[in-house]
């Protein structure tokens, strides 16, 4: 545990490796060169040993450091596209009322601790007052959470987009849950259910 001046030379060393590795990275960012994203890893790396989230402080980095680099990378490794369109199934056999053709995640792949932007496209079938959107995530049939959106739309029959944000909870064990999308109108009756399967890293 040696000391310079009071200051473990230690901490000493980890703060100059920072400071070494930002202007690296600083140097780097213009063109999204990979000396900025292995920067920003390094910088992550040391965080992490001094207790710190590692996937947090990685994509802040690139948010400020390596702008450049944001549409190609994802803080778990996989390129990011905004929004994504993912796969969906009905929840039961009955006729929707507002029949989804198509749902997208925004950001894709999510990101603990943050919101997911989600918006569920479709054709509304008849004139709709909508009121609740239920978000109830399972994993193996076990309901894990549900969360009540509130919408107060009043919608015309025919094309419909409904947003719906979910935070995506940091505790969250890496798995790939299931996620229901109960669409409800003003008189509490279902006008749609669909599921999709969200993985989280």
């Amino acid at each position: 545990n040696a000391e310079y001046m009071g200051i473990p030379l230690q901490k000493m060393a980890r703060f100059a490796a920072v400071i070494c590795i930002a202007f690296l990275v600083s140097f780097a960012a213009a063109s999204c060169d990979p000396t900025c994203k292995s920067g920003c890893s390094q910088l992550a790396e040391i965080a992490k040993k001094a207790g710190q989230d590692y996937d947090a402080v990685y994509a802040q980095c690139i948010q400020m450091l390596c702008p450049d680099c944001k549409s190609t990378l994802s803080i778990f490794g996989a390129p990011l596209s905004s929004p994504s369109p993912v796969t969906f199934t009905a929840c039961d056999k009955n006729t929707p009322v507002f029949k989804v053709n198509q749902i997208t995640v925004d950001p894709f792949p999510v990101v603990k601790g943050q919101d997911a932007n989600m918006v569920l496209s479709g054709e509304m079938t008849q004139d709709q007052s909508i009121s609740t959107v239920d978000v109830i995530t399972k994993l193996v049939g076990v309901q894990l959470d549900k969360t009540t959106v509130t919408v107060t739309d009043d919608v015309a029959a025919g094309s419909y987009s409904l947003p719906v944000k979910s935070l995506i909870r940091s505790e969250a064990p890496p798995n790939t849950y299931q996620v229901f999308f109960h669409v409800n109108n003003d008189q509490n009756a279902e006008i749609a259910c669909v599921k999709i399967d969200l993985k989280i890293n």
